[in-house]
């Protein structure tokens, strides 16, 4: 073979070598090297949305730059040799590079990430009261098919505990980790063993792979085992489910009740706890009060809740010098979940909007590029302010959303706004929401029920404001009155389904509206004024 071919053939062997070399980032001249990870980057991750996510790898030597590229494009910031995203969203998909470079060279890892859909796991009852307990006694509680996945994918949990309750409420169920298949529901057990008399709150929370998180809220009593004799209690005052801003009074026979042979002396009642300011006592007899062998204690109970949520209060009474409570439950909004929000039954062809708002509570302003993850039946078909949007402290996002079933049978779908540091685009929290809704067949009859509230717009009052009749009778009769109960307004009409007025030169607060309609029948609710 000619001198030079064999020259040829050498060169080419060693820029071949090079090239792999190059290709491994091993490169060794004069004793620099280029930086080699100590554990370098997986491949490929893939996650749910909403959850978690962390990439990490250290270069063997020291004097190493580190910079995070995703999609080709320099991630600003990022120039540790570990990159964390708290809650991924589906724009967080795509091909992250950890370039490791010294003066000898640079060293490039690659990572793709691709996110899939977590199932959504739901509560079935948000809100259950535990009968009463004497101190010192034990009592299981069975809670059939708690939590339910209502999704399309399976369901990740890692843990299952119980806060609050003083220790007293114990979670005997083995939950998590495991996985909830969609459609599959799972039991918890609770054991209350009160150790002192009083209210026990706690809070059944699950943690899964998902940032949607469900949980219930366990309200119960333990008695005191020194009661005084003859004593007899009304169970928890359950008020049901209330729309917001409605009022719902319940008179309660019998609250505190003496079935011993000795008079018994009610110095106080009263309302504490920590939703205390959503009920009311309405009417009592005067106190104190001696109750006689065989008489009842009677009085009139009001809830009023303001928002979606749960809600538990208690009665503090004083009986012989003794604290005697009964518990007060209500709720608002798809089973009291504040982070479901229930469309209900449609038939074929029908669509149905809810309008949506997320409050900004923050002092500084924030950015919300897009609403994300919604799916399926289910879409967004407005936001004010329109996106993307920079919101001042305190303002709020309207999101409009509209279910629109193809098929029969049970539709869910997450949805989260992400709210956003302005000037760098950080993210600072996530709203999120569960969105629920049914499409029935078309059968031969179907039962409505009867709309039982008027209707105001907009809420919270401000400028022009109509109340409407959603069961389509006359009103002659509109009053308004303040939190002090002082009337700030009377408006008699002429009786038709809609009344229209000025709300503009009222003060931020509560208002308590009473609509009374041409049939004789009246009706009351609680509305807001914000400036």
């Amino acid at each position: 073979m000619p001198r030079f071919i064999i020259l040829l053939v050498l060169i080419f062997w060693l820029l071949a070598g090079r090239s792999r070399a190059s290709e491994f980032s091993v490169v060794d001249t004069g004793g620099c090297a280029v930086p080699q990870p100590l554990r370098p980057l997986p491949a490929s991750v893939s996650r749910p949305v909403g959850a978690s996510l962390t990439l990490q790898s250290v270069a063997s030597t020291d004097g190493v730059l580190y910079s995070w590229y995703k999609d080709g494009r320099l991630l600003e910031g990022e120039g540790e040799p570990m990159f964390a995203i708290m809650r991924l969203r589906r724009s967080d998909a795509g091909v992250y590079e950890l370039v490791m470079k010294n003066e000898c060279g640079a060293h490039v890892q690659r990572c793709t990430v691709s996110l899939r859909s977590e199932g959504i796991l739901v509560a079935n009852e948000s809100h259950i009261a535990i009968p009463m307990t004497t101190v010192g006694e034990q009592r299981d509680t069975l809670l059939r098919e708690a939590f339910r996945n209502v999704g399309t994918a399976p369901v990740t949990i890692t843990s299952a505990r119980v806060f609050g309750g003083g220790g007293d409420v114990v979670l005997m169920s083995a939950v998590g980790p495991g996985v909830v298949q969609p459609g599959e529901a799972i039991d918890i057990r609770l054991r209350f063993r009160p150790t002192s008399a009083g209210v026990a709150n706690a809070v059944i929370d699950l943690n899964t792979v998902s940032d949607i998180d469900p949980s219930i809220w366990v309200t119960t009593v333990a008695m005191q085992d020194d009661l005084p004799a003859g004593i007899e209690l009304h169970g928890p005052v359950q008020f049901g489910n209330v729309d917001g801003y409605e009022v719902r009074d319940t008179s309660i026979v019998g609250l505190l009740h003496n079935s011993g042979s000795k008079p018994l002396s009610i110095t106080d009642v009263r309302i504490v706890g920590p939703h205390a300011y959503h009920f009311a006592l309405v009417d009592h007899a005067a106190l104190p009060v001696t109750l006689q062998p065989q008489q009842s204690f009677d009085a009139v109970l009001r809830f009023v809740p303001f928002q979606r949520g749960s809600y538990g209060a208690h009665l503090q009474c004083i009986v012989d010098g003794r604290n005697v409570i009964v518990p007060l439950l209500g709720s608002s909004g798809e089973g009291g979940d504040v982070h479901v929000v229930n469309f209900g039954d449609v038939l074929p062809g029908e669509e149905r909007d809810t309008l949506l708002v997320f409050h900004h509570i923050y002092d500084m302003g924030l950015r919300v590029d897009s609403i994300e993850d919604v799916e399926g039946a289910f879409e967004v078909v407005e936001t004010s302010p329109a996106l993307p949007a920079d919101l001042h402290g305190w303002e709020y996002l309207k999101v409009r959303v509209r279910f629109r079933p193809t098929g029969t049978g049970a539709h869910a779908s997450p949805l989260r706004v992400h709210w956003q540091v302005p000037e760098t685009n950080e993210p600072i929290s996530a709203a999120r929401r569960v969105l629920r809704g049914s499409q029935r067949d078309q059968g031969t009859s179907v039962e409505i029920d009867e709309p039982s509230i008027v209707e105001v717009l907009p809420l919270p009052m401000a400028g022009d404001v109509t109340l409407r009749s959603r069961n389509g009778w006359d009103i002659v009769r509109v009053v308004m009155y303040n939190a002090q109960g002082v009337q700030v307004m009377d408006i008699i009409d002429s009786g038709s389904p809609t009344v229209r007025w000025s709300a503009g030169g009222l003060p931020s607060g509560i208002y308590r509206i009473v609509v009374l309609y041409q049939n004789g029948q009246s009706r009351s609710l609680s509305v807001p004024v914000v400036r």
